[in-house]
């Protein structure tokens, strides 16, 4: 199903799955799509924007740490919903541990059914608020939860000594950037590969 996505545009990514991992890719799309029958998983339905807007753009911002030496790194996803960013990066980095939070009990039940499903045994969920938990993550990872202080407000407790949270942004201001500024690591500004849409991650450190 997304074979073709990641074969022409594997270059965007630096980064190739294996047949395996497209097939778990091919069965979370057909679980999300079913799921979406009985709950608001997500309005992005279409096969193209799904491989764009959940899996592509759930990837790109970590590929830079798949690199790294450290292998075991303990990532948690906030707010998570239907499991993005973290279901797609527990399929692609299996030697990491992923955690998946979310507050709503509709939401990790959908996320454990997956991963049962996807046979991923790297990956848990918790149904609780960000505010519960604190730190020792070397990776929190926030999309669509809400201003870019509010994001860094439940991320920053999460983190580890000299950890990164990776902030998942479309546009994003100069008044947002100097409410963060001092915690700024870097931004990476990009165009997403099928609609040129605009994305902005911002990586900051505790």
């Amino acid at each position: 199903m997304f074979f073709s996505f990641w074969q022409n545009y594997s270059n965007t990514l630096d980064w190739e799955p294996t047949k395996e991992q497209i097939e778990q890719f091919d069965l979370l799309y057909k679980l999300v799509i079913a799921e979406n029958q009985r709950q608001n998983l997500t309005r992005i339905t279409a096969i193209s924007d799904f491989w764009e807007k959940h899996l592509w753009d759930s990837l790109f911002p970590i590929i830079p740490f798949f690199s790294a030496k450290q292998t075991n790194y303990q990532l948690i996803d906030l707010g998570s919903g239907a499991g993005f960013p973290g279901l797609p990066l527990a399929i692609a980095r299996p030697d990491w541990s992923i955690t998946l939070l979310d507050s709503r009990h509709k939401k990790t039940a959908f996320q454990q059914s997956a991963i049962t499903q996807l046979g991923l045994t790297n990956t848990t969920t918790i149904c609780s608020r960000a505010e519960s938990h604190q730190g020792k993550y070397d990776l929190v990872t926030i999309r669509a939860v809400g201003s870019v202080a509010l994001c860094w407000q439940y991320a920053k407790p999460l983190l580890a000594e000299n950890a990164t949270a990776i902030l998942y942004r479309g546009h994003i201001t100069e008044a947002e950037i100097a409410i963060i500024k001092d915690s700024l690591l870097k931004i990476h500004s990009y165009q997403t590969p099928l609609s040129n849409s605009h994305r902005s991650y911002l990586y900051l450190q505790k």
